[in-house]
């Protein structure tokens, strides 16, 4: 998957910026893939839970802030795209892709799922 200067490549589970590999951890990865993969949806905290961690967590919803926090450090103080995932206030997070890159300039390729 391609918005911009990042690539996302699933089977190996890596992110890159310009050729640059980025460090993410699986959770952060997995977030990341998650958004990009639904550009512009708006996901409530528990959603993102349920879809991300893959279970209802009965604690703290601020954990995804936390890592939605490392992914915007790691990702978009390296990319050209500026902001990428917004905070949607009172309701939870979502991928905006900038101007200029739209569905056509999101790119599947078979090792960019």
């Amino acid at each position: 998957m391609e918005i911009g200067d990042i690539k996302i490549d699933s089977d190996r589970r890596v992110v890159t910026i310009d050729g640059q590999l980025v460090a993410l951890t699986a959770l952060e990865f997995n977030l990341l893939y998650f958004l990009a993969s639904n550009p512009g949806r708006v996901w409530r905290r528990a959603e993102l839970l349920q879809n991300v961690w893959d279970y209802n967590h009965v604690g703290d919803r601020r954990v995804v802030d936390v890592h939605i926090g490392q992914i915007r450090r790691k990702i978009e103080s390296i990319s050209s795209l500026g902001q990428l995932i917004h905070t949607v206030r009172g309701v939870g997070y979502k991928l905006e892709l900038p101007p200029g890159i739209g569905g056509e300039s999101l790119q599947s390729r078979e090792n960019f799922v």
